[in-house]
């Protein structure tokens, strides 16, 4: 992987995992039993760990620096995603509601990964990231690459874990 020392490579990265979220999210209704269980789980995952490096790179940035209402849409279209998961998971993955909730939940992933896209993202500095930085960044891509294991069972779980790990990241990675 190549490494990310940049805002403008983070930018290029985040954009990568949109790209992704927007490859794996609609696969989830296109597979049954434990394979949509385990694909949901992923795609959790992958918008825990997304998240969470946003939350702690991007958004105190936009806050302070650059449009503070623009990061307050952001933020709450997180936790609109985040309560709209957890009620997915209430539910029977091969239940209609599940589908119907899904469905919606993906059309919403989409407009705010697009608004982040278009909004945010040349908002942000041209500068270097720091040291601290640039390992959250390696913990992150480490954290969704495929056998890197769930970090939970459930939505909520997964977001608190990926801040923990990702609010203190070692010193030294398997990536580098």
């Amino acid at each position: 992987m190549d490494p990310i020392t940049s805002y403008a490579d983070l930018v290029t990265l985040l954009r990568r995992q949109h790209d992704q979220a927007r490859s794996t999210l609609p696969q989830v209704l296109a597979r049954q039993g434990h394979e949509r269980r385990d694909l949901f789980a992923h795609a959790c995952q992958l918008l825990a760990v997304h998240e969470a490096l946003e939350q702690l790179l991007i958004r105190p940035y936009a806050a302070s620096e650059a449009d503070a209402a623009e990061a307050r849409d952001r933020i709450a279209e997180e936790r609109q995603a985040e309560d709209a998961v957890t009620a997915l998971e209430t539910l029977p993955l091969d239940s209609d509601e599940f589908e119907h909730g899904y469905a919606a939940f993906v059309a919403d992933v989409e407009r705010h990964a697009h608004a982040e896209e278009v909004l945010g993202f040349p908002s942000l500095p041209d500068g270097e990231l720091t040291d601290l930085q640039q390992r959250q960044v390696r913990l992150a891509r480490e954290l969704v690459t495929p056998g890197a294991g769930l970090l939970g069972t459930r939505f909520a779980e997964m977001s608190r874990a990926a801040h923990q790990r990702l609010q203190s990241p070692s010193t030294t990675s398997t990536e580098e």
